[in-house]
This record gives structure tokens, sequence and C-alpha cells, in this order.
């Protein structure tokens, strides 16, 4: 029997069994696990319960995203490095690969690559339309505030200001979606473009804006249609621009076909509710500029396609930043960083947690994180304050989780710390020799165990 594991998404795989030149696949949240050294592969249902557990030698051939390694064993080896979260010991987990980025749709026009190669140096955007209707005003449809711009459309039409634009069908790009695409690039010999997303247009899928521009965005709730906002690196905009995506008091997405944003520089904040319920909206999606250092109350509710924070920001975050994004399993906290995630209570499917020791701030496992069962702190780790609980409150953790973080706590410096596991598992660990080494080390390094 032959094996592929396809890593899809994250902890998300396909595997696909040959035997006897029959293929069956299977795509899972992780069906199996395997050990470090290679020499196990335990294949278990969707509850976590063991299956069948089976050497690599059970196979002629195991391979991963269809690329072999030298033996089945060392393949299993390769795997165990991609699906196992490494615990503690000071190694930082890498930065897992990106899956799933957007591209835009094959059939329509390749608005990027039209503006990219037009020559004309006052170009500042082009947008993808939907033939929904036949005829246009340019200045309204780009709700373009620069009085000197002038258009050109797809059908090969051009105009010095302000028209209506009808359009030729004919010219129109046939999409096996069921509709056809056309576009319009706004030019203006300013560079400073203050530009209203145009909340009114149900017929615009994308935009993109280039050429050292500098943008202003306004209005833009409801933006049903829309699909994609892109941006050259070159772009800067006015920093309280992403307010134009904003859907106060809505508890539904209003953007329901959003999947990309590039973020230009120049934004500081992302602002209360910006990319409320934006459902399709995934990490690898998600282009966020080093300018940005705060999020606001509910900025990313329900985006249940991200599968971690998308980043730790340098100032806050605001409150239930992340509230309904189920689907966020494992934080990953970037060396450097010095505030834990405060909204971080709301992620109710994380399963893992990785702090370095720059945090060194407090983190108590409860009820708010029903399937956490894994977290690790970096080598030298020191906890902030007068006491930590690490009680668990009914949330399973693994015990060997509870005593990596113990071997890795960092000295006190005289600084009396209390750690909380209470009286059940303490006594679990107290019953493992490794458990009541590590208390020992713990308690060596100035805190009280209790």
């Amino acid at each position: 029997m032959k094996l592929n594991f396809t890593k899809e998404h994250e902890t998300c795989f396909t595997v696909s069994a040959q035997k006897d030149n029959v293929t069956r696949n299977f795509t899972f949240a992780k069906p199996f696990d395997v050990s470090n050294d290679g020499s196990l592969i335990t294949f278990t249902d969707k509850q976590g319960k063991k299956i069948k557990e089976l050497p690599p030698a059970h196979f002629s051939e195991i391979s991963i995203n269809n690329t072999t390694f030298p033996s089945p064993k060392e393949t299993v080896k390769a795997l165990a490095g991609i699906i196992n979260f490494k615990s503690g010991g000071g190694a930082y987990p890498p930065t897992p690969p990106a899956y799933n980025k957007w591209q835009p749709h094959p059939d329509w026009w390749d608005i990027k690559k039209i503006f990219d190669n037009d020559t004309d140096p006052n170009k500042r955007f082009i947008m993808l339309l939907i033939d929904t209707v036949d005829s246009i005003t340019l200045k309204q449809s780009a709700d373009f505030a620069n009085a000197n711009a002038y258009y050109k459309t797809s059908d090969e039409a051009t105009y010095n200001g302000d028209a209506t634009h009808n359009w030729n069908p004919a010219k129109d790009k046939p999409c096996a979606e069921g509709y056809t695409t056309r576009y319009v690039i706004v030019y203006s010999t300013d560079k400073n473009v203050a530009c209203y997303l145009p909340s009114t247009m149900p017929f615009l899928l994308y935009i993109y804006f280039g050429n050292k521009s500098n943008i202003t965005l306004l209005g833009g709730q409801n933006l049903k249609s829309l699909r994609a906002f892109d941006c050259s690196d070159d772009v800067t905009a006015d920093p309280l621009s992403m307010y134009a995506f904003t859907s106060p008091g809505v508890s539904y997405s209003t953007s329901p076909h959003f999947e990309y944003i590039k973020i230009p520089n120049g934004i500081t904040k992302i602002p209360d509710s910006c990319f409320l319920s934006f459902y399709k909206l995934r990490n690898e999606n998600l282009i966020i500029p080093d300018s940005v250092t705060s999020a606001g109350n509910y900025s990313f509710q329900n985006c249940i396609s991200l599968t971690k924070i998308p980043k730790y920001f340098s100032v806050s975050n605001g409150g239930g930043t992340y509230s309904g994004c189920f689907n966020i399993s494992e934080i990953i906290i970037p060396n450097g960083t010095t505030n834990f995630p405060t909204t971080s209570t709301s992620l109710y499917g994380l399963k893992r947690v990785y702090m370095p020791k720059s945090l060194g701030t407090q983190f108590s496992p409860g009820t708010s994180y029903p399937y956490l069962n894994e977290y690790a702190v970096e080598k030298g780790f020191v906890l902030k304050g007068t006491g930590v609980s690490l009680s668990t409150y009914g949330t399973i953790i693994s015990l060997t989780s509870h005593i990596n973080f113990l071997n890795n706590l960092g000295d006190t410096g005289g600084v009396a710390l209390q750690i909380v596991f209470g009286a059940t598992i303490l006594s679990y660990l107290n019953a493992r020799p490794d458990g009541a080494a590590a208390i020992a080390a713990a308690t060596n390094n100035g805190y009280t165990i209790s």
C-alpha cells in the first residue's frame, strides 16, 4: 500500500491511500499522529480515538506532498516535523507555509497586469466590474473626488473627464461563473487620491491601487460583491482609511464574498467591526503592514476562516477582537512580543499556545479554552506578577505539557511567584518521576507550586 500526505491548511490533511491501483482519499483535521523518531503511525477517527497503529515498514511507499524520502521511516520523521507541535526546549516554531493563497478568477480581466503595463504616469487605480448595468457615470462609479480625473474602459473608450459610459457587451470577458467582466482605469495628475469605496455599486468585484498613490478611503460599507482589495507596495493610505470597511451595528456579513485584502502602508489601526463576519477571509489573504499597531473592538469577529491570529499588535487589541473565530486553534506568539492577546479568551477552538520569554505574562487556561491541550514556553520564561493559576477548570491539558512548562521556566531572581495547578493535577505530576523533577526544578527557580 502507498500513502501520500498532503497538507491542505494548518492541521488539515488529505491522506491518499493506494492499494491494488485503487486510490481512496480522506480529508480530515489530522486523522493521524506520528512518532518523532519515525517508528510509528497512529490512525485515529474524527474524535481522536485510536483506530490502528502501524510501522512505516507496513507500507511500500510513503510520501508528503508527493515527495518521497530515502525510506518510509524518514518520511514519517519529516511528517512529524510538520504536524507535531514542538513543546519547550527553547526551539522556536517555524512559520508555517502559506496555503490557499487567493488568486483572481482565471476568466476575469487581469486588471493588475493591465494596470502595471499601462504607461500613463498618472494611473491611480483600476476596478473590475460585473456586467449588471448597461451604463455608468464614471465619476460616480468610482466615487472619485479628484476633479482632474480621466478614464479608460475595457471596451476601449477614453474620457478626459466625467461622462456617462454605455458598455459594449461584445467587449466583455465571459466568466464560467455565469457573468462577464469589464474594467475602468482611473487617472489623475494628483497622486493624492480621495476615493469613496462605492457602497452603491453591487457590481464591483476587485479594486487595485498603484503608482505611488496616497489614498484616502471613505464610505464603502455594504460592499456586497467585492472580493478583493489590493495595492502595490508603494501605495500609502491615510491612517483612518480602514474605516471605509466598517459596519457599525451590523451583526451579519456586509461583504459576504470578500476574500483578499492587502492593507496599504500608513494604516495604524484596524477599527471596530472592520472585518465583521468576513466569513471567507483567510490568514494567507490578509496582508497587514508593520504600520498597523492595534485592532479595535470586534474587528475580526466571526471571521471563521481564520486559523491563527493575524498579527500580534504592539499596542493592544480591543474587546472581542477575535470573538467567534472558532477555527483559530493555535497561538504561536512571535519572539519579542510583550503582551498576550487580551481577547483570546473567546477562542473556543484554541488547542495550542507557545509563549516566548519576552512575554512573561500570566496565562490561565480555563473554561474559555475547552480544547486546549498543549502549551509551552521558551527556555528562560519568567512569569510576571505574583502568581498564575494553571488549574484546568475542565480543560484537558496533557501532563507532558505541564512538565515542559515547568522545565523551561527561568529563575525568578528572588521574586516570590506562585503557580497553582490544583490538588488533582499536582498529585498526577508528583506521581511521575519527570513531573516531580520538574516541580523541584521550578521550586529551585523561586516558584511555589501548589
